[in-house]
């Protein structure tokens, strides 16, 4: 759900990541949330960043987060490979882009630039749209 909405409602990606250590929750929420809920899933509310990156830097990132337990990534792409040399617009939280996790790659970034200051209000947006969905 939540890259669901980072893919919804940004545009020039090629990768959208999100650590999955910042989502926390602990029980089942059917149809209604309210905005404690959000911050219950999303206790850090991060800010949403895009940046350039090298693809043996994304490369490094993506075999990381597949294997490292509790700081794995969950992603999203719209590329079946990533060239070494060329330079890739990523979008993930700031948390990330900062290194944190164990993500050190990702202090080769370039051009970064906030595209959203808050990750639960871009995940309640993209919650409003949806059908049958009651935001309290």
């Amino acid at each position: 759900m939540i890259l669901n909405a980072m893919v919804e409602n940004l545009d020039n990606w090629d990768v959208v990541l999100q650590n999955a250590g910042s989502i926390r929750i602990k029980r089942d929420l059917q149809n209604e949330i309210t905005q404690g809920n959000l911050m219950e899933i999303l206790p850090f509310d991060n800010q949403i960043v895009n940046c350039q990156l090298q693809g043996k830097y994304l490369k490094q990132i993506l075999e990381k987060g597949s294997t490292q337990g509790r700081t794995y990534l969950q992603y999203k792409t719209n590329r079946l490979e990533f060239d070494d040399d060329e330079f890739y617009n990523v979008v993930t939280v700031d948390y990330l882009q900062k290194g944190k996790d164990g993500y050190e790659e990702f202090k080769q970034s370039t051009n970064c630039k906030p595209v959203y200051s808050s990750q639960v209000q871009l995940v309640k947006k993209y919650l409003k749209k949806l059908v049958n969905f009651n935001y309290f």
